[in-house]
């Protein structure tokens, strides 16, 4: 997601050189016996912990919101099956706007009818009816209409997905950055471990104090294997948007902050002008004053207009002048809408109908505004959150450092070290959550005004 950045994290463990620090303090046997140990034990774990890091978060292969969204469009089963609406709506449009089937009708007498020139024999006539001026392309209009409304739908979709998605995929990436966090306290933690072990080994710490890490280390150990649990549904719940399976939903290496570079008004603006809603609403409303055109002219009459033909036989019995003529005859007709209520009537439900869409844009207007004011208000707050708690990260860090040099040269303070590390992982914690909160605001934002280009 593109922006103005505000803040960047970068993961790092401020231990390291505060256990360098108390190694060049504390020379001894133990120390020597702990550093030849020491490169084993802290590549290892660090070392697989980083390669399985670099792997997940690596961005030639990382899924970001906008691959998953591209391959949502094709893949929605809801976008798939409105597209499909919008073929059979178009179809259908294509269906009026014709003039009625013409009707051919044929006639054969049993008892032929005599005239001057011969007898009837047989038949055949075709008629048209033929509507008032501008009725068959009234309603082709408001077939038109039909179709416009369900492309506006899948608009509207479209954006819905775009949102739902972007909820789900920061809620994955949520659920990794608090992991990503614990896991960088866990080998924190254990560096704490082996200095408290050094302390012990030359008497000046107490085993209450390896006691109470080991506690903090296996509730993280836990807390740990529970947001592995919980990222199985997530992936199943952007599964379910995408279309299909998704692989490499992870954060980058670097969270940064995301902007909204528009005010209030301008925003509300493009909302008034792009919202798939009222869109919708303006189509209806023309649909309606289309419906009330067509009632008015079904009022009108309309005509008839034919053509027949009857074949005559020749007289026996004389012989005029054109004996057995053919007749060929033009036929017209007109229908007369005397009873015009129910005309009278259409028009006035689709004035009722308008009037109905008028109160409903009204109260798309205040909710949207609401909403609006809702995420102006929330993007503000993570905004300032942010670079709080980035600041408080920083004086934390500072103080650890001056609790673990205390703790390495007097052996106390050890539990105040604890909570500091906890209030540490709060911090970061809620640094995320607040730049999180600047992406998801951003995504609704775009939702809203359809400027998903914003957010990438």
């Amino acid at each position: 997601m593109s922006g103005t950045s505000l803040l960047s994290f970068h993961p790092q463990d401020p231990s390291r050189k505060n256990i360098e620090m108390i190694h060049s303090r504390n020379p001894s046997r133990a120390d020597h016996r702990l550093s030849k140990r020491s490169p084993r034990r802290l590549s290892t774990p660090a070392g697989l912990f980083l390669l399985m890091l670099f792997a997940a978060i690596n961005p030639m292969k990382a899924q970001s919101l906008d691959d998953l969204y591209a391959r949502a469009r094709d893949n929605n089963p809801m976008l798939r099956a409105q597209e499909q609406v919008i073929l059979a709506e178009d179809t259908k449009a294509r269906q009026t706007g014709n003039l009625p089937d013409p009707m051919l009708t044929f006639q054969a007498f049993v008892l032929p009818v005599e005239t001057r020139l011969g007898p009837q024999r047989a038949g055949v006539s075709v008629m048209q009816v033929l509507p008032w001026f501008g009725l068959l392309e009234s309603q082709k209009e408001a077939a038109g209409y039909s179709t416009q409304t369900q492309q506006i739908k899948k608009n509207s979709l479209s954006w819905q997905l775009y949102q739902d998605l972007g909820r789900a995929y920061y809620d994955l990436l949520e659920l990794e950055l608090e992991r990503r966090n614990k896991e960088a306290q866990l080998i924190r933690l254990q560096s704490f471990q082996r200095v408290a072990e050094i302390k012990i080994a030359n008497g000046k710490a107490r085993l209450s104090d390896v006691l109470k890490l080991e506690l903090e280390l296996n509730a993280l150990r836990e807390q740990l294997a529970t947001l592995l649990d919980r990222r199985a549904p997530l992936e199943l719940a952007i599964a379910r948007l995408v279309g299909e399976p998704v692989k490499n939903v992870a954060p980058p290496d670097s969270l940064s902050g995301a902007s909204w570079p528009f005010s209030a008004d301008s925003t509300w603006q493009m909302i008034r002008s792009q919202h798939p809603q009222f869109e919708e609403l303006e189509i209806r409303e023309a649909l309606l004053g289309k419906q009330s055109e067509i009632a008015g002219l079904m009022a009108k009459p309309s005509f008839t207009a034919g053509l027949g033909y009857v074949n005559v036989g020749p007289r026996s019995d004389a012989t005029p002048e054109q004996n057995g003529r053919d007749i060929v005859q033009v036929q017209a007709g007109i229908r007369i809408p005397l009873h015009g209520d129910q005309y009278r009537a259409a028009q006035e439900e689709s004035s009722f109908r308008q009037s109905v869409v008028q109160a409903e844009r009204e109260g798309l207007e205040w909710r949207l505004q609401q909403e609006l004011a809702v995420l102006m208000q929330q993007h503000q707050e993570a905004n300032r959150k942010a670079l709080l708690y980035e600041s408080q990260i920083r004086l934390m860090n500072k103080a650890i450092d001056l609790q673990l040099q205390e703790y390495a040269v007097e052996a106390t303070g050890f539990e105040e070290l604890l909570r500091s590390e906890r209030q540490l992982l709060d911090y970061q914690l809620a640094r995320d959550r607040s730049l999180l909160l600047q992406h998801r605001t951003v995504i609704s934002l775009s939702a809203l005004t359809g400027q998903f280009s914003m957010s990438r």
